[in-house]
């Protein structure tokens, strides 16, 4: 967004000079207008895109809370009959970041200057996803804006209820997962080498497991830097085969959806995803084929968005949707069978409310389900391990005690 120095004179008549963002000469002129102040001297100069976190490609990220309270109000104030610039306006002083509050600014200057919401809203990517953009400019265009602002409400909501139950579920098993690591990283820097120096001391014949364990943690103490380059070399180098090489980001995952309950958690994430996210664009008034190519982006999953991809690719050809989904194995037969009663019945978007719903409903049972098998699978582990360690510490003083 330009960037212009101007000189005014404020209300008790002193002149003073300022720099500011502002979509255009007059917008930057009617702010401070409105501040009281008189413009004597405006010019532009470069745009501060990065210094200001404004523009298409930067730009601070803004929590999830701040954007569904901005949505909820904007909502509240345009069913009340007041106007957009208005309802800007008055979310610009309710804001409740600075970041919010810059994009706000920016918003209500862009519509001010004439542009749409949706087309202000798409000059600032890291905060509005293409699927917000999408729903409001159908909104535009249906005279629904409201409606529209009150649908992406409601899917952000979604989104942090989905997150929340998930890392919420996660919080107790990572942490003992943490626990056994420091403690695996204890015992073989710490304390199986103090006990290796006092064999040696003692000349004992190591038996064949207390030698692995000692060569382990010789290879530890002596090339733990190798051993954390690698580490975060390995997980650089997974994150950006993953982003960059998309028949390696199928592959892997294929590879999540055969892992055992953890599969099926992942499958589910998708297709609960796919059914909200198809849910909200399809009824918003968005064409059922840009529907799914918007959709398709969004599902996190490369085997469901492969999939999504020929299913448009079949609707496109005159196929009716859940005809194509049978072809997919991804797809689950619930799914299958809700959207065919949708496209019987007329009621498409309704029918894929539904099928979010039940997966809501059933992704917390299941994640409780998974990690309640996985701890005791955990603790297992850990015992094994230290039942390890304490066979390789104590075979060479059985020996010991056998030979005196």
């Amino acid at each position: 967004m330009p960037v212009f120095t101007f000189v005014a004179i404020n209300e008790a008549g002193r002149e003073y000079t300022g720099r500011e963002e502002a979509v255009s000469e007059s917008a930057l002129e009617g702010r401070l207008r409105k501040m009281g102040h008189w413009v004597a001297d405006l010019k532009e100069v470069r745009t501060m895109r990065r210094a200001r976190g404004l523009g298409a490609r930067g730009g601070k990220r803004v929590p999830s809370r701040l954007l569904t309270e901005f949505f909820l109000q904007l909502s509240m104030q345009l069913r009340a009959g007041i106007p957009l610039f208005n309802a800007l306006s008055n979310e610009t002083v309710d804001s409740g970041s600075p970041a919010m509050r810059q994009v706000v600014i920016d918003l209500t200057e862009r519509v001010q200057a004439g542009q749409s919401l949706s087309e202000a809203m798409s000059c600032h990517p890291r905060v509005f996803s293409r699927l917000v953009v999408n729903i409001l400019k159908a909104g535009e265009a249906s005279g629904r804006l409201a409606e529209s602002c009150q649908q992406v409400r409601r899917y952000l909501e979604w989104q942090d209820k989905m997150m929340g139950d998930v890392k919420q579920a996660l919080v107790y098993p990572c942490f003992i997962l943490i626990a056994a690591l420091l403690f695996v990283l204890l015992v073989f820097t710490f304390v199986i080498p103090r006990f290796g120096k006092l064999l040696a001391e003692m000349n004992v014949p190591l038996p064949t497991v207390t030698q692995i364990v000692m060569d382990i943690s010789q290879f530890f103490v002596q090339r733990w830097l190798v051993v954390i380059v690698f580490v975060f070399g390995a997980v650089a180098a997974y994150s950006a085969a993953v982003r960059h090489w998309k028949g390696f980001a199928y592959f892997t995952d294929v590879v999540k959806l055969k892992i055992p309950i953890v599969g099926r958690l992942y499958h589910m994430i998708g297709l609960s995803r796919f059914a909200q996210n198809l849910s909200i664009v399809y009824t918003s008034g968005i064409p059922l084929l840009e529907a799914l190519a918007l959709v398709g982006e969004l599902v996190g999953n490369h085997v469901l968005e492969r999939a999504v991809g020929d299913l448009r690719k079949a609707v496109s050809e005159g196929k009716q949707m859940h005809t194509a989904m049978s072809a997919h194995p991804v797809f689950s037969r619930l799914v299958i069978q809700m959207v065919a009663v949708g496209e019987t019945t007329g009621s498409l978007g309704t029918a894929l409310d539904n099928v979010a719903q039940y997966y809501d409903e059933m992704l917390p049972r299941l994640v409780k389900r998974m990690f309640s098998l996985f701890e005791p699978l955990m603790i297992l582990g850990l015992v094994v391990f230290i039942g390890g360690i304490a066979m390789a510490v104590f075979l060479p003083i059985v020996s010991l005690i056998t030979v005196r």
